[in-house]
């Protein structure tokens, strides 16, 4: 599961994936995947292939429930309850938790009482977090068994002050480096240039573009590696995507020979 050469990365068997990845997800890293394509599909999608592969997956998911998550990777093939069951996975319901201790009120958008609440909802989020990560993924030292911690999305822990934004940032990629897991944060482009693209890329590790564009009714999903540990591919490739998941469009793809950036 593990590439040889100086960045240890983990496969994630996605057809294409790989290949511009260099091998797959760096060990020890934190990975942004950003733009308004199929992010949700593709990273549940590695969760479920590392964790056939033997891996471990904590998901927290922040702006849907877990129980959603699990329907939506049904409808792939991909049943986690059986890796839940063994301990292998563990899915953290923040969203569902939060929303009955702050309510789901009509509070307008910018307003004093929502800025308060969304401030709230970052730092629990955040705490609650890293307690379930202490727990699943103790710092025992580097394992041979791959995990991944998915945080889908990141968008809701960067409402809180301006000024705590590099903090929640940092704090995310030292907790994955310590834990020596692979960290995977989807965000939104709104987000992402709000906060301003030189901040959120100096604490991330690799940026994965996932964007679609629709033209004539008819939806384009493209991938582009910005940023990566050791070696990857540059340039954008078609994503295409059935009940099987997503893949990478094989004649777009770089010759195995190809130099490296």
């Amino acid at each position: 599961m593990f590439s040889r050469g100086q960045i240890k990365k983990i496969e994630t068997n996605i057809e294409g994936f790989d290949l511009i990845t260099g091998g797959g997800l760096p060990r020890s890293s934190a990975i942004l995947l950003i733009g308004n394509g199929p992010k949700k599909l593709l990273v549940r999608q590695i969760c479920w292939n590392i964790l056939q592969a033997g891996g471990k997956a904590l998901y927290s998911t922040l702006d849907q429930s877990a129980e959603d998550v699990r329907m939506n990777m049904d409808e792939y093939g991909w049943d986690i309850r059986h890796f839940e069951a063994t301990g292998a996975c563990r899915l953290l319901d923040i969203f569902s938790e939060l929303e009955t201790e702050t309510g789901n009120d009509s509070r307008k958008p910018g307003d004093k009482a929502t800025l308060v609440t969304e401030a709230y909802r970052a730092r629990a989020a955040q705490n609650r977090m890293f307690e379930a990560g202490i727990r699943f993924m103790p710092i025992t030292g580097f394992s041979r068994i791959p995990s991944i911690t998915i945080i889908d999305s990141i968008s809701p822990l960067l409402l809180a002050k301006e000024e705590e934004q590099p903090m929640t940032l940092r704090l995310l990629r030292e907790a994955t480096r310590l834990a020596k897991t692979t960290g995977i944060g989807l965000l939104e482009t709104d987000i992402y240039e709000r906060i301003g693209k030189g901040l959120v890329d100096s604490f991330s590790d690799g940026i994965v573009y996932i964007n679609s564009i629709v033209e004539n009714h008819s939806r384009t999903d493209l991938i582009e590696v910005a940023k990566y540990l050791g070696e990857y591919k540059r340039g954008v490739y078609t994503l295409e995507a059935d009940k099987r998941g997503l893949r990478i469009i094989s004649n777009e793809l770089p010759q195995l020979n190809s130099s490296a950036p």
